[in-house]
């Protein structure tokens, strides 16, 4: 104790321990299902796109390479 003019004033100078809660009694977030489903949507849609344009790309190239074997030759007969 100590005196702090005229009243005594009780001081504590070590902190209470506070027992943790258990973890059973924490209440856990639900799921949300909807997000989930909309990334794997997301997932889906964007390697597909990624797969359709890879596709392309060797529908083009290969266009461009049997291209000028195909074609007509331009000399006078």
């Amino acid at each position: 104790m100590r005196r702090a003019g005229r009243y005594r004033v009780q001081v504590r100078t070590a902190f209470r321990q506070v027992p943790l809660p258990h973890l059973d009694d924490i209440p856990m977030a639900a799921p949300n299902y909807s997000f989930e489903k909309r990334q794997r949507e997301l997932a889906k849609k964007k390697k597909k796109e990624e797969k359709d344009a890879k596709k392309r790309a060797e529908r083009d190239a290969a266009r461009t390479d049997a291209g000028p074997e195909d074609a007509p030759a331009d000399t006078p007969e």
